[in-house]
């Protein structure tokens, strides 16, 4: 199941790669030859399609033939369109954001109704909010320090790992500050930012919740979460 998950990533890649090149210059998201990757670069289609597929790798082990499983490599595969839009453009359109709430939500919708578990739906619907509002509040004090894509960013993995439980996400939004504060300081290390150089923190929150995901058992467990 892991191998087809990683040969899953492989395949949507080049359409990934197309949209990390479309979406930011506000073109339409399905030109010809979208299937193929154009009008993105031959690196660019590779390096998405690899990090596609060990993202939907790592999502597979962790997950498991689960039906939230699908709800899942989908935000994997969203999560890597708005990392690498925000780490060269510094910005996580709607056009991606608002779309994969409906979608995403309803796919967790799917598998809790499958599964007879509405109740996780409803933790991930609470945390989403949650998150959601946190954010929101953090943007207004430190509005330099927090954009708005991000407070929408955030609830939007607040959802996903709602689903998981409380735990994930503490465990998520905890992770995401210390790799962005992280990323910022080795850059501010090295000379190639100041302490008020703005960095983008859409990459540090899906990394951290991809992190939760994949090793929230064992962490949570250590800490007895």
């Amino acid at each position: 199941m892991v191998a087809a998950a990683a040969v899953a990533g492989l395949l949507i890649g080049p359409a990934l790669a197309a949209l990390t090149h479309t979406v930011p210059v506000g073109g339409p998201v399905f030109t010809r030859g979208f299937g193929r990757g154009a009008p993105a670069g031959r690196r660019r289609i590779v390096v998405i399609g690899a990090a596609t597929a060990a993202t939907f790798a790592v999502l597979a082990a962790a997950i498991g033939a689960e039906a939230a499983l699908p709800a899942f490599l989908f935000i994997g595969a969203v999560g890597v369109v708005l990392a690498v839009i925000d780490a060269e453009h510094h910005r996580l359109p709607d056009r991606v954001v608002r779309p994969a709430y409906l979608i995403g939500g309803t796919l967790l919708l799917v598998a809790a109704i499958v599964t007879s578990d509405v109740g996780s739906w409803l933790r991930a619907m609470a945390a989403a909010a949650a998150v959601f509002a946190a954010f929101f509040l953090l943007a207004l004090i430190s509005p330099d320090g927090l954009g708005f894509g991000d407070v929408k960013l955030g609830g939007l993995l607040g959802m996903y790992l709602g689903w998981l439980g409380w735990g994930y996400v503490l465990l998520g939004v905890v992770t995401g500050f210390l790799a962005g504060t992280a990323v910022a300081l080795a850059l501010v290390a090295v000379r190639r930012a100041s302490l008020r150089t703005p960095v983008p923190f859409g990459p540090a929150l899906l990394v951290g919740a991809l992190v939760a995901v994949a090793a929230g058992p064992q962490l949570l467990s250590a800490y007895g979460g």
